[in-house]
């Protein structure tokens, strides 16, 4: 209830859609840290983040976000005994909307985040470097397989 009394009061337009969970959902793989997916789905989109960890590992991916690429804002959900979760008012939601919607602040947020983005693009298409070290990958994995 809180986050819809945050996103309202903030005053801005928003569409909430509420994902179903899929069947199959508990069996996905966890060789990543916790919403470090939906982290790296926001970076490739250019898009300015909200963060709120829920579990430890999360913290991390918080901290990439606001204090290294600095295309975010943490909601505070941290107490000062490194416990993570808990509850966050409407008036922190509609605090950190604000900070990435409107201002100086929130502009040099879009900025940064959408030129990762196109970085992001540059290094998977042809000639990046991403799209290189793949290539190479499995070029080296091909010569010795092709040893054995």
């Amino acid at each position: 209830m809180e986050i819809a009394l945050g996103l309202e009061a903030s005053g801005k337009q928003f569409i909430w859609v509420v994902k179903k969970r899929k069947r199959n959902e508990q069996e996905k793989e966890e060789w990543l840290p916790e919403g470090f997916e939906k982290i790296t789905e926001g970076v490739c989109g250019g898009v300015a983040m909200a963060t709120w960890p829920v579990s430890y590992e999360q913290i991390y991916t918080e901290k990439l976000v606001t204090d290294v690429l600095k295309i975010g804002v943490s909601l505070g959900a941290q107490t000062c005994d490194g416990i993570v979760g808990g509850t966050i008012n409407s008036e922190a939601i509609e605090k950190a909307v604000n900070r990435i919607m409107e201002g100086i602040e929130a502009e040099e947020m879009r900025s940064r985040a959408k030129a990762f983005a196109k970085k992001v693009r540059q290094s998977v298409k042809e000639g990046g470097s991403s799209y290189s070290d793949l290539n190479s990958l499995i070029e080296e994995l091909s010569r010795k397989s092709l040893k054995h």
